[in-house]
């Protein structure tokens, strides 16, 4: 075992697109993290894959101003004017509609699985290294990291940036869980919308020509485990 790392961050993201929820601790399951978009609203008529059919960044990015929130048992959304409202309600899902790109013609679904809508493997992790690769092309301070929506970020000290793409087949040790890396992570425009304000402020996507287009990586897990910032990151 050599440990390569450390967790920086641990989120989840109970409705796609919407603004991301920073865990203290979290179990990840043979399904991810519990609630992990679990929940996205499908475009009025949509019956592809979540990743086709779901309201997403690229048709509203407004929608990643919008923050569920956990109100005693129920999941609540706190819109970008402060207001907290139902998840079902149909106030919030009118707000969705007014907000995208291509005004709908029918009403958008919400829609819901215990094992999250995931584009692709349950877990997807993010160096804080590969931020580094856009130092002194875009600007000071960098990137919001949040803005590539991984569910870990990790700190990979000694290691350059793209370096988790080397882990594609392998084997890791995140906390108390185990991940086997399936794929990279490739990217589209939704990166070059700012998570602070919804509106897009940079254009990151020809930095990532030397990648094929990743930044990230996306794992299974092998063994369940807990998982919390400062968790050892060791390659098996």
């Amino acid at each position: 075992m050599e440990r390569i790392g450390t967790v920086h961050s641990v989120m989840r993201y109970p409705v796609k697109g919407m603004k991301g929820e920073e865990m203290a601790s979290t179990h990840v399951g043979q399904s991810g993290i519990p609630l992990d978009r679990a929940y996205f609203f499908a475009k009025p008529g949509a019956t592809g894959s979540p990743s086709s059919s779901s309201v997403n960044i690229r048709d509203f990015p407004g929608i990643v101003l919008f923050e569920p929130v956990h109100v005693g048992n129920a999941l609540m959304v706190r819109t970008p004017g402060g207001g907290v409202l139902p998840l079902k309600s149909e106030e919030l899902s009118a707000m969705i509609e007014a907000g995208m790109r291509d005004k709908p013609t029918g009403r958008v679904q919400l829609r819901w699985s215990e094992t999250g809508h995931h584009d692709s493997s349950p877990v997807s992790i993010f160096s804080m290294q590969t931020l580094t690769a856009f130092r002194d092309r875009v600007y000071e301070p960098l990137p919001n990291h949040h803005r590539f929506r991984a569910n870990l970020y990790v700190s990979l000290p000694k290691r350059s940036p793209f370096y988790e793409h080397e882990l594609v087949g392998s084997t890791v040790a995140v906390g108390g869980a185990v991940l086997r890396v399936t794929k990279k992570n490739i990217r589209c425009k939704v990166i070059n919308v700012n998570p602070d304000h919804g509106k897009r402020d940079l254009e990151l996507m020809p930095y990532l020509r030397c990648s094929g287009g990743a930044a990230g990586i996306y794992a299974n897990v092998v063994t369940e485990g807990q998982v919390k910032p400062g968790d050892a990151v060791s390659l098996l």
